[in-house]
């Protein structure tokens, strides 16, 4: 945890607070930074596999269902059965319900974590959450 990229850097702003630096040097912060998400869809894009592996299907059906529906419509059901709904709640269960996230695919491909198989469930995760997130929104609406 201690060599973590994003713990590196959550130390580093600590105890860098409160430090001016040169517009310059923000400047190309700035620009490094907004690279960053055309990086992260490059990794993706080109690591990206729609073929699953016969071993991995039952794991990838899994995540997915969970992903997609399982996880919201439990937030949907809890938040009801506490007679709350509010935006805040519905706009929680619709987060919940959206395609799995690149950055953890983009960790887990970096670090050789299942390669394949993230690539299969973030690609597909992304095309059926085209469908699943009206529907979820039909339900919480």
């Amino acid at each position: 945890m201690l060599t973590f990229p994003s713990f590196i850097a959550l130390v580093a702003a600590f105890w860098l607070r409160g430090v001016d630096f040169n517009s310059l040097f923000l400047a190309t912060l700035e620009f490094l930074g907004s690279l960053l998400t055309i990086v992260a869809f490059l990794v993706i894009g080109l690591s990206l596999k729609l073929k699953i592996a016969k071993e991995h299907r039952a794991i990838f059906i899994f995540a997915l269902a969970l992903k997609l529906f399982i996880a919201p419509l439990s937030l949907f059901l809890f938040f009801k059965s506490l007679d709350l709904n509010s935006l805040a709640t519905k706009v929680s269960v619709f987060e919940a319900a959206m395609a799995p996230m690149i950055t953890s695919s983009m960790l887990a491909i970096l670090y050789n974590i299942q390669k394949e198989l993230v690539s299969s469930i973030l690609g597909y995760g992304i095309i059926l959450s085209f469908f699943t997130l009206p529907l979820i929104f039909a339900i919480i609406s």
